[in-house]
């Protein structure tokens, strides 16, 4: 079998999950590798190209494809994951400036074009054999030798910009974590 699927991946689930499901809808999956071109993590959504068989053999292809992403981001939150699930770092309470949206496109229009980005620290990305959310879990990642890749963003649209309360905040971050436990636990059923 020679095969690229897409398939979408909701919240809660792991890449891992997302092919487990494959296996268990059509039995033609079952007994054959079957790999991911990009990853997303629990808290993401969208479509993955999953490669399925002798398709493993080019999955780099794929993985060099342009990809598309929608994101949120939170002022004044900082935690050692980068997203709400990791420990909180800093918190301030900040007044909305005037020119936020022109500081955003600033910062957005500096970072058109190539440039090194760094992993997060709880990514999959290995460091000598081992992933650095391993490393990150057990304390032992030097957050100044994180790995960098080249990366090229192409164009940046801002949707909106909207000033949230801590109810608002709160009542996301639940709906999202009810998700993944939802998953996990399902992981664990008898």
């Amino acid at each position: 079998m020679n095969e690229v699927v897409c398939l979408y991946k909701p919240v809660g689930l792991t890449p891992l999950q997302l092919i487990n499901k494959l296996r268990e809808s059509d039995s033609k999956y079952q007994d054959i590798k079957i790999g991911f071109a990009g990853r997303l993590d629990p808290l993401a959504h969208g479509v993955m190209l999953l490669t399925v068989g002798e398709a493993n053999k080019v999955r780099d292809k794929y993985l060099g494809l342009s990809k598309k992403y929608q994101f949120s981001v939170l002022f004044g939150v900082e935690t050692d994951s980068y997203d709400y699930l990791g420990v909180l770092k800093s918190f301030e309470i900040r007044i909305v400036p005037i020119n936020l949206e022109e500081r955003i496109r600033k910062f957005v229009d500096m970072h058109i074009g190539t440039f090194s980005q760094t992993y997060p620290p709880f990514s999959s990305k290995p460091v000598n054999g081992i992933p650095l959310y391993k490393l990150a879990k057990l304390g032992k990642i030097d957050y100044q030798d994180l790995p960098t890749r080249e990366v090229e963003v192409f164009s940046f649209n801002l949707l909106s910009i909207e000033t949230v309360n801590s109810t608002h905040i709160k009542t996301i971050m639940l709906s999202k974590l009810k998700k993944i436990i939802f998953f996990i636990s399902l992981l664990f059923k008898d």
